[in-house]
């Protein structure tokens, strides 16, 4: 009976180390708060940002690996005015947030619109337009 509980438990632990290093991700938190922030950053300045606060763990990062961490969990650079920048809307941020089991510190999503909530608009109804006038 052991023999078999041995597997399932070293799947368990396999599990916690993988939630473990899911919740030390520091870019990901950077990122968050600087959407929060109003300003969208690139990935060098994510590396800069988590790099003062943990220099040892992103001493051999560069920006090109960051970019291609976050892009891991889809979230993608846009270029505006010749710079990639960073610009998930809170939506991803809190699709990443459920999806891996990683807390953000992310306000909680606003609740979906209910027919009470939408503006009555009355439908008129449209002319048809004339052909070849």
């Amino acid at each position: 009976m052991g023999e078999a509980l041995a597997p399932l438990e070293q799947l368990r632990n396999r599990f916690a180390a993988a939630r473990q290093r899911l919740e030390a991700i520091p870019e990901l938190r950077a990122l968050a708060r600087a959407v929060g922030s109003g300003v969208p950053p690139t990935a060098g300045e994510l590396l800069a940002t988590v790099q003062d606060g943990e220099p040892s763990l992103f001493r051999h990062w560069s920006a090109r690996a960051v970019a291609a961490h976050l892009g891991r969990y889809g979230l993608r650079s846009k270029k505006r005015n010749g710079r990639h920048i960073f610009a998930p809307t809170s939506a991803d941020l809190h699709r990443v947030q459920e999806a891996y089991g990683i807390d953000l510190d992310l306000d909680p999503p606003p609740p979906d619109p209910t027919p009470d909530d939408v503006p009555y608009v009355p439908q008129v109804p449209r002319k048809r337009a004339r052909q070849g006038t």
